[in-house]
């Protein structure tokens, strides 16, 4: 329910989205955009320190010649962590999870845009209190969001998504 929600709201965005001018794109084939953010963890019980990560993308293509639209790939590392209590027990737990990605990004103006990103990543949840205990596994990077420029190169960002370690991020976002 929650991919077909996101999916209804990247259609309506983007069709009733104005066409913009190619000089209003800071993020073109061949630039890169970087991110440092922060965000709503998926586990708020015990919250310790909230999600904290990073993306670096490159532009591959520029979608409709480069006027409105392009496309990217990045990286995405994240890492959270919580506190637990089990029968009785105390016991801290480190999420952090390094995801590739894939990116479409839509300019409206020159400083507005909205983002979809989507990957797969390796999530890793371990305590240092429990001997052995340890969980890896593949897990989904979904994210739509939308950027602000308030220069050509820089940017405040919100995404609305899934990581596993994160459902929100709020952060800045550079351009290079």
């Amino acid at each position: 329910m929650k991919r077909i929600i996101i999916l209804l709201c990247l259609v309506v965005t983007f069709s009733f989205a104005p066409k913009a001018s190619a000089e209003i794109n800071p993020f073109s084939a061949g630039s890169i955009i970087a991110s440092v953010y922060s965000g709503l963890p998926t586990q708020f019980k015990g919250m310790r320190i909230p999600p904290i990560g990073i993306t670096v993308e490159y532009g591959i293509s520029d979608f409709g010649h480069g006027e409105y639209g392009t496309i990217g790939a990045g990286v995405a590392y994240e890492a959270c962590k919580n506190r637990w209590s089990y029968e009785g027990e105390n016991y801290n737990i480190l999420s952090m999870q390094l995801s590739p990605y894939a990116c479409y990004r839509y300019f409206f103006n020159e400083s507005m845009e909205v983002h979809a990103k989507a990957g797969f990543g390796w999530n890793n949840y371990e305590s240092p209190e429990v001997k052995d205990r340890r969980l890896n596994r593949v897990a989904m990077y979904e994210f739509v969001g939308a950027s602000y420029f308030f220069t050509q190169s820089i940017a405040a960002t919100a995404e609305l998504g899934w990581s596993g370690v994160a459902l929100m991020h709020l952060g800045v976002t550079f351009a290079f």
